[in-house]
C-alpha cells in the first residue's frame, strides 16, 4: 500500500535489502506515496513503480501497475486493500506465481471483505503468515486451503540491532538520567490495534511506586495528537516523551529498562521479536501470536488487553525486582535464539 511505518513496511523493506541479487530482480510497487522508507529504498537501485493518486478512481494507476507486473515470475502482495489490486492485477499481467501475505489477525473484517478473500482465493497460489494462530484464524475466517498455507516467522536484523550510541548518550538526548527507570512503546500509533492509551493510563499507577520512572513512547501516527491529549489530561505529560518516528530503534532499546506491548489485537509484532533478540524485558498483551513466542513469568510477562492496571502491576513487578527483569531478558534472548 505504502512505505510508511508498521511492520509489514519494515518487513517488504528488509526483503528487498536482503534478497539475493544474483537470483532475483526485485521490483517494488505501492499503491501510494509519502512513506517513511522511501528513502530507505532509494540507494538500492531496484525499480520502482509508486502511485501518487487513488487506484479507486483512475483507470490509469490500473493500465501502469499491470504494465510494471509484465514478466513477474512472482508477485508478493503485502497488505490489505492492497492485495486485492495486485492479485487481480498481478493475474491480468500473467504473473506465474501469486503470494499473500497474511501479517495480521484481521478481526475487523466485515462481510464484503470476507467475500473478496474468498474471491481471490482462486488466483493465489501460496498464502504465507507469521504465527500459527494468525494461520488458523485465516483458513477458519478465509476458507483458506491448508495446503496453501504456509508459517514463516519474523526473524530480527542482528547487525541492524546492535546500537551505535550507548545508554546515557541516548537518554541523555531525552533528558533521562542513567540511574532512574525508562519504560517504552515503540509501535504505530493507531490506537484502537495497538493500545498506547492504555499505557499511558497505566502511568499515574507506575509514578505511584516509582516516581522517578520516565515514559517513551516512540513512533508516530494518525494518533499521535490524541494520545498527546490524553496525556495531558492524565497530568503525566512531564514524565511521558513522544519521540515521534526513529529510525535507531536498536539506540531506543538499549536505552530502555522494559518495553511495553499493549496491543489489543496483533499477529507477531516486529518489535517484539527485536526487542527479544536483545534480550530486553517484555510486558505484552497476552493477544494473536505473542505467546508463541513470549512464555508468561518465563521470558516476560502477559497480561490481558485493555488492561491498564494489568501493565502498570507488571510493570512495578519488575521495576521492583531488578534480578528477576534481568532473567526475563536472559530467558526472552535464548528463547528468541533457539
Amino acid at each position: 500500500g505504502s512505505l510508511a511505518i508498521g511492520g509489514t513496511q519494515k518487513n517488504v523493506v528488509n526483503i528487498l535489502k536482503n534478497i539475493d541479487r544474483e537470483k532475483f530482480e526485485p521490483r517494488l510497487c505501492c499503491l501510494f506515496s509519502g512513506g517513511h522508507f522511501e528513502e530507505e529504498i532509494k540507494p538500492l537501485n531496484i525499480p520502482t513503480l509508486i502511485c501518487n493518486y487513488g487506484p479507486i478512481y483512475d483507470l490509469r494507476v490500473y493500465l501502469k501497475i499491470v504494465r510494471f507486473f509484465k514478466g513477474a515470475d512472482i508477485l508478493h502482495c503485502f497488505g490489505y486493500p492492497t492485495i486485492y489490486f495486485g492479485v487481480f492485477l498481478g493475474w491480468l499481467a500473467g504473473a506465474e506465481k501469486i503470494i499473500v501475505a497474511v501479517q495480521d489477525r484481521d478481526v475487523w473484517k466485515k462481510w464484503y471483505h470476507i467475500f473478496l478473500d474468498k474471491l481471490i482465493k482462486p488466483f493465489v497460489d501460496l498464502y504465507i503468515v507469521d504465527g500459527k494462530g494468525t494461520m488458523e484464524f485465516a483458513i477458519k475466517q478465509q476458507g483458506i486451503n491448508p495446503d496453501k498455507i504456509i508459517t514463516i516467522y519474523d526473524g530480527a536484523d542482528i547487525e541492524a540491532l546492535k546500537p551505535n550510541k550507548t545508554k546515557s548518550e541516548i537518554r541523555a538526548e531525552f533528558g533521562i538520567p542513567d540511574d532512574v527507570p525508562a519504560v517504552s512503546v515503540i509501535c504505530r500509533l493507531d490506537d484502537k490495534k495497538k493500545g498506547v492509551s492504555y499505557f499511558l493510563k497505566a502511568i499515574p499507577f507506575i509514578l505511584e511506586k516509582h516516581p522517578d520512572a520516565r515514559f517513551l513512547v516512540v513512533g508516530d501516527g494518525e494518533d499521535k495528537n490524541a494520545l498527546e491529549e490524553l496525556s495531558s489530561k492524565l497530568n503525566i505529560s512531564e514524565r511521558v516523551i513522544f519521540t515521534g518516528f526513529r529510525r535507531d530503534v536498536a539506540d531506543i532499546l538499549n536505552a530502555i529498562d522494559i518495553l511495553v506491548i499493549p496491543s489489543i489485537w496483533e499477529s507477531v509484532p516486529k518489535m517484539l521479536v527485536d526487542a527479544m533478540a536483545m534480550g530486553k524485558t517484555i510486558v505484552s498483551t497476552d493477544v494473536g501470536d505473542i505467546p508463541e513466542l513470549l512464555v508468561n513469568d518465563k521470558t516476560g510477562i502477559l497480561i490481558k488487553p485493555e488492561d491498564h492496571k494489568g501493565i502498570a502491576d507488571a510493570v512495578n513487578l519488575l521495576l521492583g525486582n531488578k534480578t528477576k527483569a534481568a532473567e526475563f531478558g536472559r530467558e526472552s534472548f535464548n528463547g528468541i535464539n533457539r
